[in-house]
């Protein structure tokens, strides 16, 4: 059942419902404005459920932060179960200055505390090549797993240590 509500009224009745409780039980009413405030306010429906996902002007670059993250936990425990040294998977971050996806990575792991297993989830790459290089590493990657869904029961298990190479290697 479709709510009577938008998403701006959902979240202010909540946030008076908490208020009017004494404590933040619904809500973080210090997340919400933070969200808000930084413009990272599309992970608003990522935290709260309840919230209608709305289009957001950063979605492509959530959705792609996403999958690089994605791609990289998968990296990164594949290598360690294979007992690989674990420099080989570390992610460089993104480019601070140049890159919104550093912000989306900032928030999703920071704020969201997702992707929270990921080493180096928000180092500062200081190169606007590294949005270059996880894009073409995603374009190696995702035949792999593709194939993997459609062959693999189950459609999930470890990258073997060519798969792995074969994604590093595009960087």
């Amino acid at each position: 059942m479709k709510s009577q509500f938008n998403n701006f009224e959902r979240l202010t009745l909540v946030m008076q419902a908490s208020a009017s409780v004494g404590s933040n039980y619904f809500v973080d009413p210090k997340l919400v404005g933070e969200l808000i405030t930084s413009g990272q306010d599309w992970a608003l429906s990522w935290e709260y459920e309840w919230l209608e996902k709305a289009v957001h002007p950063l979605d492509e670059v959530v959705e792609e932060t996403r999958r690089i993250f994605e791609m990289y936990r998968h990296l990164q425990s594949s290598a360690d179960t294979l007992g690989m040294d674990k420099k080989l998977t570390n992610f460089s971050g993104f480019d601070h200055n140049n890159d919104a996806h550093s912000g989306v990575a900032d928030t999703l792991v920071n704020k969201l505390g997702r992707f929270t297993d990921l080493r180096g989830a928000t180092q500062n790459s200081h190169s606007s090549a590294s949005i270059r290089n996880y894009r073409t590493m995603l374009e190696v990657y995702e035949p792999i797993i593709e194939k993997m869904r459609t062959t693999w029961p189950g459609g999930f298990r470890m990258l073997d240590a060519g798969e792995i190479d074969a994604v590093l290697a595009a960087r």
